[in-house]
C-alpha cells in the first residue's frame, strides 16, 4: 500500500507555517487542496505516474541520496557559475530548485569554452566538471512547474521531478504533465501544501521551491550536515526565478528565509 509517512516533515512547524503564509497573503487552504486533487487526478491518468510508481520514484531518489555520505548541494534561484566550483572540490549529489537547473546548461557552455574536462590549467569550473558530469550528479528537481524552459532540460535527461501543487498552479502542472505524457515521460512524485493526508502525495513542509527542497531532503533522511545550499539569497531576485510582482516576491523570500532559519540554515548556510 502507498505510504503517506515516507516524506513526513521533520518538524510540525514546517507544515503549520504554511497556514501563517496563507493568512499573510490572503490565500485559502481550500484552493491548495483543490489544486492538489486536480494535479493528482492529472497524474493518475498516465500508468507511468500511478501511485505505486510515484512511490517507487520517491524511494529510488531516497536510496540514491542515502547510499553514500557525499554532500548534497541544493541549487537555489540565485546560483551562478562561479558557485559551481564546489562540484570539483566535493563531488556532491545535486538537487535543483526548479529553474535553477538552468545553471547546469550554462555550465555546459563554460565547459565547452574551457576545452573539456581536465583542460583548464587553473583547475576551475571548466576543468573540474566538464563532459556533462554535473548532469549525472543531478538527483532531483523540486518544481512547481514554472521553471521553464530550464525544467525541460532535466526532463530530457530523465531526472526525477518532485512536482508541487499549490493554489494557483494546477493548470500549469496539468499542462506540464500533458506535455510529458508522450514519448519518454519523466519519473515524478507529488507534493502539496495542505494540512490533509492525501494518498499518493506528500507534504514535507516549506513554501518556496528553494526551502521546500531543503525540507524534502531532510524528510528523506539526508542529515543537515550533508546539505549545502548554494544560490540562496533572501535579498536577491535570482535570475532562475520568475518575478511577476517584486513586492510579493520579496515577501515570499522573507518567508523562505524564516523557514531556513528554523532549519538552521540562516543566510543560506548552516
Amino acid at each position: 500500500m502507498p505510504r503517506t509517512d515516507v516524506l513526513a516533515p521533520v518538524s510540525a512547524w514546517l507544515v503549520d507555517v504554511q497556514e501563517q503564509i496563507r493568512a499573510d497573503f490572503g490565500w485559502c487552504e481550500s484552493d491548495d487542496l483543490d489544486s492538489a486533487l486536480a494535479v493528482r487526478k492529472a497524474a493518475d491518468i498516465h500508468p507511468f505516474w500511478s501511485v505505486d510508481n510515484r512511490l517507487k520514484t520517491l524511494t529510488a531518489v531516497r536510496d540514491k541520496l542515502l547510499a553514500d555520505q557525499a554532500p548534497v548541494v541544493v541549487l537555489g534561484a540565485a546560483v551562478e557559475v562561479g558557485d559551481m566550483e564546489i562540484l570539483a572540490e566535493l563531488g556532491p549529489h545535486l538537487v535543483a530548485a526548479d529553474g535553477s537547473v538552468g545553471i547546469l546548461a550554462e555550465l555546459d557552455s563554460v565547459c565547452d569554452l574551457a576545452g573539456g574536462q581536465g583542460d583548464d590549467p587553473a583547475g576551475g569550473v571548466g576543468g573540474g566538471v566538464a563532459g556533462g558530469d554535473h548532469w549525472a550528479r543531478l538527483a532531483l528537481v523540486v518544481s512547481d512547474a514554472d521553471g521553464w524552459p530550464y525544467l525541460q532540460l532535466a526532463v530530457e535527461r530523465e531526472v526525477p521531478i518532485a512536482l508541487h501543487a499549490h493554489g494557483d498552479n494546477h493548470a500549469e502542472v496539468a499542462s506540464a504533465l500533458h506535455r510529458w505524457s508522450d514519448g519518454n515521460p519523466p519519473a515524478i512524485f507529488l507534493t502539496h501544501q495542505t494540512s490533509k493526508d492525501l494518498e499518493g502525495m506528500y507534504n514535507p513542509g516549506g513554501f518556496t521551491d528553494g526551502d521546500r527542497a531543503i525540507c524534502l531532503l531532510l524528510a528523506l533522511g539526508v542529515t543537515p550536515e550533508r546539505l549545502i545550499p548554494v544560490g540562496y539569497d533572501e535579498h536577491t531576485f535570482g535570475r532562475w526565478s520568475a518575478v511577476s510582482d517584486e513586492a510579493i516576491k520579496r515577501r515570499k523570500l522573507g518567508w523562505m528565509a524564516k523557514i531556513l532559519d528554523h532549519l538552521g540554515f540562516g543566510d543560506g548556510e548552516r
